[in-house]
């Protein structure tokens, strides 16, 4: 009888299976990852920190400049002495 030693999954991976064979990928494409060991959730996926997740595109996306992103599920932050100046959806197209 042979034994399989049991690990965690490891970072960017998860799994809801006790006993799984595979850990799955956090979603291609998203650049997300885990920020545990032996995540169980897909939910589990967040950005890595110095990103922040665009929730239109649900992918993470580098942190613009004159901010700081914490990663996870957060919005980027503005550093002091910056400033953001609101524009309508028309100037965007």
């Amino acid at each position: 009888m042979s034994l399989t030693k049991c690990e965690r999954c490891p970072f960017g991976t998860y799994t809801n299976v006790s006993g799984a064979l595979s850990c799955t990928d956090c979603p291609v494409g998203s650049q997300k990852t885990t920020l545990s060991l032996g995540t169980e959730s897909v939910d589990e996926c967040v950005c890595p920190e110095d990103t922040y997740l665009d929730q239109v595109a649900d992918k993470c996306r580098s942190c613009p400049e004159g901010a700081t992103c914490a990663g996870g599920l957060k919005l980027p932050r503005l550093r002091e002495g910056y400033w953001v100046d609101k524009i309508s959806q028309s100037e965007v197209e």
